[in-house]
C-alpha cells in the first residue's frame, strides 16, 4: 500500500510483502524543491541507489537553504498469508513424513504396535503461523494427542487464514513370525518361541495322520507346510513325523520355521490281549473285566511246569509274585 509520510515526526513507513528481501531495495522518492538527501556518505538518487532496510535508514535530507533533517525511513512486512506444516514428524517413525501442499496432508508411518493414543508431534509452520486441534493449541515438541484416527490440525496463517490439514499415522507391516498358540485335535501344544517348536503329546494309540491344527499368529502372519497355506481349524496333517510350519511375517519378507512334534503319552493299558498253551484244546477265554482267563488243555497234562505265550497292553511287563 502506500507509504505513510509523517511530517510532524520525519518518518517514513512502508510495508512489503512477507518474505521480501529488503537488503537491497532501491527507492523511488521525490523531496521538496532543490532538496537533496544522503544516508551516510551516499548521495540517494530516486530510482537508483540501493539501500539495506533491515532495520530503519536514516535519510539526511538538506534544503535549499543548506538545513538539514533527518528523516527516518522503516520497512515491515505485511502479515504471512501461508497457512503450511514444513515439516513433522512423530516419536520412533519408520521414514520421513510424506508432507502434500496440495491436498494439505501429512502421512507418517510407525512401527507395528506402536501406542499412538498418545504421541507428541514435532513441526514447524509457515512464519507467523500457529495451529490447533479442536481448542487446543498446539505446540511442537510439548502437545500430545490421540492418533488412533486421523487428526485435523487448523493452520492459522499470520494475516488470519485458516486451512486444515490432515495428519494420519498408520503402521508399518509387522516383522513378528510367532505361533502364540496350537492344538491338535483339542491337545494343546507347548510352545518353545525360544527353539521355535512346538510339541503336543496325546493319548497312546490317537489316530494322529490326519489331525486338524488349531493356531494363532502374530498379527498380519500367515502360516505355510510345504507352500501350502494353513487355516486354523480347518487344515488338516499328518503328524506321524515332525512337521515344519513356515512363519511368514506381514511383511511379506520376513519368516521363520517352527518344528512341531505330535508325541504319544506312554500306555497306561495293562491287559492280556493274547494267552497260549501248546497242549490247549482251544482258544483262551480272555476276560477283561473280570480279568481272568480261562484256558483248557488236554486230559492228563501236568499244569506244574506250563510255559505260557501272551502278548501284552504296549510297552506292558507281567510278573508272577
Amino acid at each position: 500500500g502506500p507509504p505513510t509520510i509523517n511530517n510532524g515526526n520525519h518518518t517514513v513507513l512502508v510495508e512489503v510483502p512477507f518474505g521480501t528481501n529488503v537488503t537491497s531495495l532501491v527507492a523511488t522518492f521525490s523531496l521538496s524543491p532543490q532538496a537533496s538527501a544522503t544516508v551516510g556518505s551516499t548521495t540517494q538518487v530516486s530510482g537508483t541507489t540501493p539501500n539495506n532496510f533491515s532495520s530503519p535508514v536514516t535519510y539526511a535530507v538538506q534544503a535549499g537553504d543548506g538545513s538539514v533533517q533527518n528523516w527516518t525511513v522503516t520497512v515491515s512486512f505485511a502479515a504471512n498469508t501461508e497457512n503450511d506444516i514444513l515439516t513433522y514428524s512423530l516419536p520412533g517413525q519408520t521414514g520421513p513424513a510424506t508432507i502434500n501442499n496440495c491436498n494439505h496432508t501429512v502421512l507418517v508411518e510407525v512401527p507395528f504396535g506402536t501406542n499412538v493414543t498418545n504421541l507428541i508431534a514435532d513441526f514447524t509452520l509457515s512464519p507467523q503461523a500457529s495451529a490447533t486441534v479442536g481448542s487446543n493449541a498446539q505446540v511442537s515438541g510439548n502437545t500430545p494427542n490421540d492418533f488412533s484416527s486421523p487428526v485435523t490440525y487448523a493452520v492459522q496463517a499470520g494475516d488470519g487464514t485458516i486451512e486444515n490439514w490432515i495428519v494420519s499415522v498408520s503402521f508399518a507391516p509387522n516383522t513378528e513370525t510367532d505361533i502364540l498358540s496350537f492344538s491338535t485335535d483339542g491337545y494343546n501344544g507347548t510352545v518353545d518361541s525360544t527353539n521355535h517348536t512346538i510339541n503336543i503329546i496325546v493319548p497312546y494309540g490317537t489316530d494322529i495322520s490326519d489331525m486338524t491344527a488349531t493356531f494363532t499368529l502374530s498379527p498380519e502372519a500367515e502360516a505355510r507346510v510345504s507352500g501350502g497355506l494353513q487355516q486354523s481349524g480347518v487344515s488338516s496333517l499328518n503328524f506321524s513325523s515332525p512337521v515344519t510350519y513356515s512363519i511368514i511375517a506381514g511383511d511379506g519378507i520376513t519368516s521363520q520355521d517352527w518344528i512341531v512334534t505330535v508325541s504319544f503319552a506312554p500306555n497306561t493299558a495293562t491287559d492280556f490281549e493274547s494267552y497260549s498253551f501248546p497242549e490247549q484244546t482251544g482258544n483262551a477265554v480272555i476276560n477283561s473285566n473280570t480279568h481272568t482267563i480261562y484256558i483248557q488243555v488236554a486230559y492228563g497234562t501236568s499244569l506244574s511246569n506250563l510255559t505260557a505265550s501272551f502278548q501284552l497292553s504296549y510297552g506292558a511287563t507281567a510278573n508272577i509274585g
